[in-house]
């Protein structure tokens, strides 16, 4: 996905100071290639002006900011589409570049059927990145007795996405990459759910990353870093604070799917960070962090409750259930919607948490907001509290109002019983009265 300070043009070779642009691009690209397979003898390393000049290829070129940055060239005969080199400098690597190059030559050459291209066999982030693509290895041969070079083809459906979903293996390579090319990067963790054991991995788990760096400020001055990890969606930065020293935080949306929330934090303060026992190290050539324990979610464990706090929560849904009934009869919608599913909500699934907690010995983690609740639950108790979520119109905002009545009865009783105090019933059965008075009141002047 390009963005829109980038533009990917054809190029005119005949154009000296493009033609020596496109000799450096390709010496910086192909020189790591030639580390990477072994050798140096790569033709494209030895191209000059005046041989790009006579080439017969087209050429494109991918411009960041008024920068070329990448080049591809192909021929295109017999409908097949020949990709004869591509070269993206070395900072501008993992940035969908390539991809997007590739994309632009099919799709400049509507008649293609296939498409064909030559790596080295030993260069498996190209191979990697062509395989992606729908691209497979029809033969591999070897130059100069020496060189095995791997001829990929795509052929059928050429369309393809730039924005290829990457692997948490690939992910977290990239972080490793990110500290290990920047001196100030003293060392790097993973936290949160990536690191939990008890929770199953999905495509939709954020990377939660903390950076021990020498200055954070750095990287809120220049978030070019950002960059590195591919194409941001959409970012959001926040500041903290650790031990007064400010510092910050970016949740970054990439399109290819992956979420990075990555924060920065003084060398000097790595001790003084926030408490979790969910973090683990990706990076730590010095050993400045000593050794961890083994990541556990015991800190993200429901807490067993007071007895104050079990019926403080119990009240306050009740108290809060009248503010509905005088909401419903003034026909205040956004007031009433507010009151359930915000504030009574709340409480409700406060409620439902301890419920299961105790239920499991106080050793579960429901997750964020009880994300994970559903999972500890019947089918009959989930289909119950489905209905709570209702309430479209004032007729739907009554029964949800009893519905959520009712749950709390049902989890109260068992968590007050569980932990040894009385259930508020005569509450209860007070505000059920009120509700039903209340409903009444509110179908007469309605005409219902």
């Amino acid at each position: 996905m390009t963005n829109k300070k980038s533009k990917i043009i054809q190029l005119n070779i005949e154009d000296k100071a493009i033609a020596e642009s496109i000799v450096n691009i390709q010496k910086a690209s192909y020189r790591v290639e030639a580390e990477i397979i072994g050798t140096d003898k790569i033709p494209t390393l030895y191209d000059t002006r005046e041989s790009i000049q006579k080439s017969e290829e087209v050429y494109i070129g991918y411009f960041e900011a008024n920068e070329l940055v990448a080049i591809l060239s192909y021929k295109f005969e017999f409908g097949i589409l020949d990709i004869h080199r591509l070269a993206v400098l070395p900072d501008h690597f993992k940035k969908g570049i390539a991809c997007n190059l590739l994309k632009r030559a099919v799709e400049s050459n509507p008649d293609a059927y296939k498409v064909i291209v030559a790596t080295g066999s030993k260069n498996t982030p190209a191979i990697r990145l062509y395989e992606k693509l729908g691209f497979k290895i029809i033969r591999s041969f070897l130059v100069e007795d020496e060189v095995s070079i791997s001829q990929l083809e795509l052929e059928g459906n050429l369309n393809f996405r730039c924005d290829v979903y990457r692997s948490e293996e690939e992910v977290i390579n990239l972080i490793i990459d990110f500290a290990s090319v920047r001196e100030d990067v003293n060392a790097v963790l993973l936290n949160g759910s990536r690191v939990n054991e008890n929770v199953m991995k999905d495509r939709f788990q954020d990377y939660d990353v903390t950076c021990v760096v020498d200055n954070p400020s750095l990287y809120l001055a220049n978030q070019g870093w950002i960059d590195h990890f591919g194409c941001p969606l959409i970012k959001q930065q926040n500041d903290f604070e650790v031990d007064g020293h400010k510092s910050f935080i970016f949740l970054i949306q990439f399109s290819d799917g992956n979420r990075l929330d990555i924060n920065f934090i003084p060398l000097e303060k790595v001790h003084m960070r926030s408490e979790d026992t969910l973090e683990k190290v990706l990076y730590d050539p010095r050993q400045i962090l000593g050794n961890l324990p083994l990541p556990s979610d015991v800190l993200y464990r429901t807490v067993k409750p007071s007895e104050s706090e079990v019926l403080n929560c119990i009240n306050n849904i009740m108290w809060c259930t009248t503010n509905v009934v005088k909401g419903i009869c003034r026909q205040e919608f956004n007031y009433v919607k507010r009151m359930q599913e915000q504030i009574i909500r709340a409480d409700l699934n406060k409620l439902m948490r301890w419920h299961i907690a105790s239920e499991h010995n106080w050793t579960v983690n429901t997750g964020v907001f009880g994300k994970w609740m559903q999972s500890y639950l019947t089918t009959e108790e989930w289909e119950s509290y489905i209905k709570s979520c209702q309430g479209q119109n004032y007729e739907e905002m009554w029964a949800v109002m009893l519905t959520m009545l009712d749950l709390v009865n049902y989890y109260g009783v068992k968590l007050t019983q569980s932990i040894g105090i009385e259930y508020p019933h005569k509450d209860e059965a007070g505000i059920r009265e009120h509700v039903r008075s209340h409903e009444k009141y509110y179908r007469q002047i309605c005409g219902k």
